[in-house]
């Protein structure tokens, strides 16, 4: 369980058909995200960890602009 002033999420590891992955689950939101092996290789391969600033810019999905909201 891994918990901020802003969000809580509970890191397990599980058994995928590829194998051994991380599933993380927001108790509050009802979602939850598995990682395999090669999902989290690739994402400690990121040298510039900018990128993952932009990706939470919109955390639920694409929208005209940052400011506006979803479409």
């Amino acid at each position: 369980s891994i918990s901020s002033e802003y969000s809580h999420v509970i890191v397990r590891d599980v058994q995928t058909p590829r194998g051994p992955g991380l599933e993380v689950t927001t108790p509050n939101r009802g979602t939850s995200l598995t990682l395999g092996v090669r999902s989290l290789l690739a994402l400690t391969a990121v040298e510039d960890t900018y990128v993952f600033s932009t990706w939470f810019e919109t955390p639920f999905g694409p929208e005209d602009t940052a400011l506006e909201g979803p479409l």
